[in-house]
């Protein structure tokens, strides 16, 4: 028997054992192929296979190897492979693990101590966990190479290689032209695209059928529960909406201040496009209304989107019937964490007056309040997200309510 053979029954083998004492977990193993790939280091998941390296598998213990199995499992269950958005691979990556090995870790499995793997960060999704990562130096428990969507590395060399003769990369943007950072491009890759929303109706199906014949056995683990009923119903977190809203405005910001310099000699003042410097504005309500908690859970949020980009200008507003605090913060800058409650009437007019004076035309407005306030009478004319502690109907912009999982 060869090696990858011998590799193979092992794996079938773990599998079998998560099939008789954790049901859940082996029912959705089931589902997943092994096949063998010498290439990749240890293993990996692209929704309906499990890639292995046979000499990974003939030299780690047994109770890695399940451990791993149940790895993959939850990847695919938590919908990471399909999840990723415009955020960054790397750090990605290492949000999904934390994520992952904290379950894994919860339900008794033999999780190794040099993985993602921090406490601090038990119960959040892998996309609240991507916002608060700094650095991360420990290793993968397994390889992510082989999610849908992920570019191979050779494909991404030809695409730097391979420009245009007009000086536009296939890309579309232009070789002096830096894009946004992370933002996927139209056409990534084909099976990636092509099958995600397949996969994620697959394995809401599977996590299903495992949760009925998991239940009927008794051996349904308390934090698996949890996860089902997040796969089965799930609910748009305010996070994502909030990611994904301004990425979208920023890849998209067209604008002719400043022009495009390459068209100045001909006197033709041309849009430029805002690519990898993104300027918003941020403003905060100090009527009494938020949390001081609310506050630094928006402030998070809107670090990571800034992460996005080689450079931003944030105009930043803590506001009640008159501005309060005001600075414009750059990547050089330390955030403030200064945030006071004042009593009294809330007036959003301020804010979208200063604005105006300064003579700037944000990509979007981001303001948190409870809704509960003067507005100016007019659509400003830029994107306005109001970032609400409760429901409230707004003149213009759109509102996201945030949850209440905080």
């Amino acid at each position: 028997m060869d090696k990858s053979a011998k590799a193979k029954e092992k794996l079938i083998r773990e599998r079998t054992k998560l099939l008789l004492f954790r049901p859940f977990f082996g029912i959705l193993a089931l589902g997943l192929e092994f096949v063998p790939d010498e290439k990749i280091p240890s293993m990996s998941v692209d929704g309906t296979s499990i890639f292995y390296n046979p000499n990974f598998v003939l030299l780690r213990p047994s109770t890695q190897i399940r451990t791993l199995i149940a790895h993959e499992v939850l990847h695919c269950a938590l919908g990471h492979l399909w999840r990723q958005g415009a955020r960054e691979q790397d750090r990605w990556n290492y949000a999904t693990d934390h994520a992952v090995n904290l379950i894994l870790k919860k339900e008794g499995f033999n999780v190794p101590e040099d993985c993602h793997c921090n406490p601090e960060f038990d119960g959040m999704e892998a996309e609240r966990i991507y916002t608060k990562l700094k650095s991360e130096k420990k290793r993968l428990l397994d390889s992510h190479e082989k999610w849908p969507g992920k570019k191979s590395e050779e494909k991404d060399k030809r695409d730097t290689k391979d420009n245009s003769d007009d000086g536009t990369e296939r890309s579309g943007v232009k070789k002096d032209q830096k894009p946004p950072k992370n933002v996927p491009e139209k056409n990534v890759d084909a099976r990636g695209n092509q099958s995600k929303d397949k996969l994620e109706k697959k394995w809401k199906e599977q996590i299903a059928k495992a949760d009925a014949i998991a239940r009927m056995r008794g051996k349904l683990p308390g934090a698996t529960s949890e996860l089902i009923k997040s796969a089965l119903s799930p609910k748009m977190n305010w996070r994502d909406i909030l990611f994904d809203l301004v990425l979208s405005l920023a890849k998209n910001d067209f604008r002719l201040t400043p022009p495009n310099k390459k068209h100045l000699w001909r006197e033709m003042y041309l849009p430029s496009l805002k690519g990898a410097t993104l300027e918003i504005a941020l403003a905060g309500d100090e009527s009494g209304s938020i949390s001081k908690e609310q506050y630094e859970m928006l402030l998070a949020e809107v670090k990571g989107i800034t992460e996005q980009f080689d450079s931003y200008t944030i105009h930043f507003y803590l506001c009640d019937m008159q501005i309060n605090f005001q600075t414009t913060l750059t990547e050089f800058n330390e955030w403030p964490d200064k945030f006071e409650k004042h009593s009294g009437a809330t007036s959003f007019v301020p804010v979208f007056e200063a604005i105006e004076e300064e003579g700037f035309s944000p990509t979007v407005l981001i303001y948190l309040t409870d809704g509960d306030g003067e507005y100016p009478k007019y659509d400003p004319g830029y994107p306005v997200i109001w970032i609400l502690n409760q429901e409230h109907e707004v003149p213009f912009g759109t509102s996201i309510v945030i949850g209440g999982e905080e």
